[in-house]
């Protein structure tokens, strides 16, 4: 292939492969995160590079006196500001076309943050995290991470001042370069260990964990300022490029990037793994600079501003219409092509035009973000937003908030208060949305019971760990938001499951499909000393399986698609999703699966439960979806999986009874 031939004296083309590898893992991740599992730590390359780049500009120009904080910011308005805007305003735009009222107030309100560059904290606080289903429709979500990135550089520069002057200071005592570097060394290390706190706000998004980042790209840039003619043998070097690259390939596609360590500890590997390849790219004419030198690759690194941008926004958009989080293979191809051709044309005729323009600081900032950002708002809160042709109570009865959770703060009692308190129902958020199922037929068969779940986490009663431990455990991956308020909830849980022995029967109601079950070898081995510990006991024990994980299932769906008209055998053709065909659900089936058979042949005792048989093929009853997201039941669905139980004349809870009549 040829070989892109650099255009200026300092222009690394490797640089832009690494880009590129960037950008690509994110974009396959965002299409299929099984088989990408890790595919975001393209972001973490990204930060390491920034931090790299920016720091060598501003670093040479500090020590030749020559920086300008105006010149600077014209530099990053220049490079950020006007893809940045243009996709907004498309995204807004089409969402206003195709959001229902409620979830365009909330497209809204993360386009705003986006513009004050705190997208980050927005997300932050929002339920579920990063990796959770309903995430993958928010449109401005991938802006999270230029919030990171502005919030950096509105302070590193000063930081970068300030230590550079004090370390001219002491460079009779040691070389300053040096004195630089171990000082951010050490911020690196406090922001690295500052991701094993616990937060109430989801750690994926918070600045300061990925502060940390940037700063091994920085250190990376002032020491070879101040050691430009470093070098390593041809031997090292090559050993150094391969060792790299096959850390950040199988981070990628393997490895247990899970909260408490990552963000932080864990993002250790990719980031100076990327360092590595930095360094050994500038050894040129060897394996890697001819790998990343290749045309398609680097030009891929260059757009990959744009294609980062353009690719999210667009795939939430579609996926909120169509209802759908995998797509088949022909429609992942158009989507490609769409978000390609939008790539291209952004980076050739915004990017690269207005980059290059000559600019004055106010010029730059009235006409790349003052005036963009005056359109954007006004046009997102004082237009009228079309009405869709459905009525309020259409809205109303396909909310997508339709998730009978129970209330974090206590429990919940079920069945007929009259009789005995002799059933204790706990588990995740399978639990919570349960509530409404269980009471239904806990009054029909006479029993009383109490119930309790998580969110946003597997809970297994492990009686060798405490709740902390417990809690670390249990988290789904990066799933989830770790914070005081979990170790709450499962602290509520353990308090009453550590009393089992006052109920006669208990019930366990996770998601079973969950394949964290199967990746986590703990899991099983905990499931086993909870069962044994149950059973013992001489408990009845059930294990109940509500639903698994579908390709989709969100009730606004078919609201939109009613609302603008669309025949869904249209949806159908295009998109081609069988709910119970799906790679989600045929999955998150084995998975389950699996366990029903552990738990059956360790255990004959303990009683399987599927409710999940239940669920419509079409996932509707009497036009109302039974699902409120991929994997948990709406308040309708509860009530008719409950219908459905008792119709069939099956029997939950077989003899109810005190522990003392036991």
């Amino acid at each position: 292939m040829k070989l892109f031939v650099p255009s200026t004296k300092n222009y690394r083309a490797d640089i832009d492969g690494l880009r590129a590898l960037a950008v690509l893992s994110v974009v396959a991740f965002h299409f299929n995160d099984y088989r990408v599992p890790n595919g975001f730590l393209g972001v973490d390359i990204f930060f390491v590079l920034s931090g790299y780049l920016i720091t060598n500009v501003i670093y040479n120009e500090i020590k030749q006196n020559k920086f300008s904080f105006k010149d600077f910011y014209i530099r990053r308005i220049k490079r950020i500001l006007p893809a940045f805007f243009t996709v907004l305003i498309v995204g807004l735009a089409l969402a206003r076309l195709l959001f229902l009222p409620d979830d365009y107030s909330e497209v809204k309100e993360s386009a705003l943050s986006a513009i004050l560059f705190v997208g980050n904290f927005f997300f932050a606080q929002l339920d579920g995290g990063y990796f959770s289903g309903e995430i993958n429709q928010k449109p401005f979500l991938q802006l999270w991470s230029l919030a990171v990135e502005e919030q950096f550089y509105f302070i590193f520069p000063i930081i970068l001042i300030g230590l550079t002057t004090f370390t001219q200071k002491c460079k009779r005592f040691i070389h300053s370069g040096t004195i630089l570097i171990l000082i951010l060394l050490g911020l690196t290390t406090i922001s690295t260990l500052s991701g094993l706190i616990h937060y109430t706000w989801d750690s994926y998004y918070l600045a300061h964990i990925r502060f940390s980042e940037m700063l091994i790209g920085a250190m990376l840039a002032i020491f070879l300022v101040e050691h430009p003619k470093s070098q390593i043998s041809s031997t090292n070097n090559k050993i150094l490029s391969i060792v790299s690259l096959v850390a950040i390939i199988v981070s990628i596609f393997w490895g247990p990037y899970i909260k408490p360590y990552f963000p932080g500890v864990l993002a250790l590997i990719p980031c100076l793994a990327t360092a590595g390849l930095i360094y050994a790219g500038r050894n040129t004419g060897q394996w890697y600079d001819k790998l990343m030198s290749v045309t398609p690759i680097v030009w891929v690194g260059k757009i990959s501003y744009s294609l980062y941008l353009w690719h999210w926004t667009l795939l939430a958009i579609f996926r909120y219409v169509a209802d759908g989080r995998s797509f088949p293979i022909h429609t992942q191809i158009g989507l490609l092509v769409l978000i390609f051709i939008c790539s291209t044309l952004s980076y050739y005729f915004i990017e690269e035009p207005l980059r290059h323009r000559k600019w004055s600081f106010s010029s730059a900032a009235l006409s790349l973000y003052v005036s963009p950002s005056i359109l954007i708002l006004t046009f997102a809160f004082l237009c009228p937003t079309p009405n869709y042709k459905l009525d309020v109570a259409e809205i109303q009865q396909l909310s997508p908030t339709d998730i009978p959770y129970l209330p974090h703060s206590n429990t919940t009692a079920v069945g007929d208060s009259n009789k005995p308190l002799n059933v204790l129902i706990v588990g995740d958020s399978h639990a919570l949305h349960s509530r409404p199922l269980l009471d239904s037929i806990a009054k029909h068969e006479g029993w009383h019971g109490t119930i309790s779940g998580i969110r946003s986490g597997i809970y297994i009663y492990d009686p060798s760990m405490d709740s902390l431990t417990l809690l670390n455990l249990v988290q789904k991956g990066v799933y989830g938001r770790r914070g005081p308020e979990e170790k709450i909830y499962l602290d509520r849980n353990q308090k009453l499951i550590t009393d089992y022995k006052k109920y006669s029967t208990i019930i366990v109601t996770n998601f079973w499909g969950n394949m964290y079950y199967i990746k986590n070898p703990s899991m099983l081995s905990s499931i086993d000393q909870m069962l044994t510990t149950f059973t013992d006991a001489g408990k009845d024990v059930i294990l109940l399986n509500t639903c698994y994980y579908y390709n989709a299932g969100f009730p606004h769906a078919s609201l939109v698609q009613k609302g603008l008209g669309i025949n869904p055998r249209y949806i159908k053709a295009l998109f081609d999703r069988d709910p119970l065909t799906g790679a989600n659900f045929v999955e998150s089936k084995r998975v389950a699966d699996s366990i029903q058979r552990h738990v059956e042949k360790k255990y004959p005792t303990v009683r399987w439960v599927d409710m999940a048989q239940y669920i419509p093929e079409n996932l509707f009853h009497d036009g109302i979806s039974v699902l409120s997201d991929w994997s948990h039941l709406s308040l309708h669905g509860a009530h008719y999986l409950a219908g459905e139980f008792i119709r069939r004349k099956q029997r939950l809870v077989s003899s109810p009874q005190t522990e003392e009549t036991k």
